[in-house]
């Protein structure tokens, strides 16, 4: 909130203003010669070199807006959903809480990401639902401040594809075929043995894509593909 006091002039002598740009004429307690105003602990306070009665003037409480949330949007590409948001501004913000629902009713949590706290400028904000549900997928966000107050944003809503992913056969000796849907051709695919190391690369060319594994040794591997999907399989 933006104020302005004036010293002279007909009729009220504050304005206040959203942005700095719209002014709106506010009641004041006398024409006085307002000089001067600063704001603390929620109440704003000016101060006149002269006029009539009482020349310190207060104001009402005043809540700041803790956030000013622009947009809250997303898409679905290669069966995963990514949510985006900006705000305008935040004050003691903590984080934001992503909730998703399948009937727009009861929503479920799905994770956090920490918010900026304090900001003048705007910051963009985004989130990956790796597994959404199949079909209408709704959102909201659950912005909680650092004193334990929180809002929720508007609900959007986004439709997924579910991928279907299989592998054949399993357990496999020296040749495995990987079954996707086209949504994921032309992606790659890293294939990890049970501790973690990253054993060979794959590249998606066709939606039946056969890979050698002759080489590898016998044990419990991983696929993960570009969506966030995984399949374990058994090289025998």
């Amino acid at each position: 909130m933006f104020v302005a006091v004036s010293v002279s002039g007909t009729g009220n002598r504050v304005m206040t203003s959203p942005d700095g740009i719209t002014w709106t004429l506010r009641t004041s307690a006398a024409d006085n010669a307002w000089r001067g105003v600063t704001y603390a602990n929620g109440i704003f306070v000016a101060v006149a070199s002269s006029g009539i009665g009482n020349r310190v003037m207060t104001s009402g409480s005043f809540t700041v807006v803790p956030l000013q949330l622009l947009s809250f949007s997303g898409f679905s590409k290669f069966g995963i959903n990514e949510l985006q948001w900006q705000t305008a501004s935040e004050t003691n913000t903590k984080h934001f809480d992503t909730e998703r629902s399948k009937d727009g009713v009861n929503f479920y949590k799905l994770g956090t990401v920490a918010a900026a706290g304090y900001s003048s400028s705007t910051k963009s904000y985004s989130f990956i639902d790796a597994t959404p549900l199949s079909g209408a997928n709704y959102y909201r966000l659950k912005q909680s401040d650092r004193d334990g107050k929180f809002e929720y944003s508007n609900i959007i809503t986004l439709n997924a594809k579910g991928i279907n992913i299989s592998v054949f056969p399993n357990p496999a000796s020296n040749k495995l075929t990987i079954h996707t849907d086209t949504d994921l051709l032309n992606s790659t695919a890293q294939l990890y043995s049970a501790t973690g190391k990253l054993e060979k690369t794959i590249i998606i060319k066709n939606a039946a894509e056969t890979i050698d594994i002759s080489r590898l040794s016998k044990g419990v591997y991983t696929i993960k593909f570009k969506n966030g999907s995984a399949v374990k399989w058994v090289k025998e």
